[in-house]
């Protein structure tokens, strides 16, 4: 826990971030001791065992718009999905997130366990595992497997629904 939180710049700005959005119960009135505090819940939760499997479940439930398909029961508000894959767009693949961005196009959170769970809106929430990491804490495999399902994710798009013209 402590080697993350030595390393965790991008982590306090992204609570920054969602003090200033608002996304904390008590609304915008933390102090920094307060912030280290909810950190220091994160860096522990960070330390805790996760499987693939609860990864993949909650990049699912915020491609469902916060509804955890398996249970049907909301775990996010809209609002907060919203919030939250703006962060991971942003700061989710620490300091490679704005090559991640451009390149690959999903909202993603990596792990320096290995893992990465990436989001399509509306469609899935992948994730992956590998721990051989790159200099950024960034999982090689799994950045490899997410970019090339990210360049082939155009077969998840809606396809657009045309009136069949009378002039064939």
């Amino acid at each position: 826990m402590e080697s993350e939180a030595s390393t965790a710049e991008c982590n306090r700005y992204i609570a920054d971030m969602l003090l200033e959005a608002g996304a904390y119960p008590k609304g915008d009135d933390y102090t920094d001791d307060e912030l280290e505090q909810i950190l220091t819940v994160y860096f522990s939760a960070c330390s805790m065992m996760v499987t693939t499997q609860m990864m993949a479940e909650c990049a699912a439930t915020l491609a469902n718009d916060g509804v955890n398909p398996f249970t049907c029961r909301r775990v996010f508000t809209s609002e907060h999905v919203r919030l939250i894959l703006t962060a991971m767009s942003q700061n989710g693949m620490y300091c490679a997130s704005d090559s991640w961005a451009h390149e690959v196009s999903l909202p993603s959170k990596s792990g320096v366990s290995g893992g990465i769970i990436s989001v399509i809106s509306g469609r899935l929430g992948i994730c992956t595992w590998s721990p051989h990491l790159d200099s950024s804490g960034n999982s090689i495999r799994g950045q490899e497997f997410i970019k090339q399902f990210a360049a082939a994710k155009h077969l998840f798009r809606r396809m657009r629904r045309c009136k069949a013209s009378r002039h064939i």
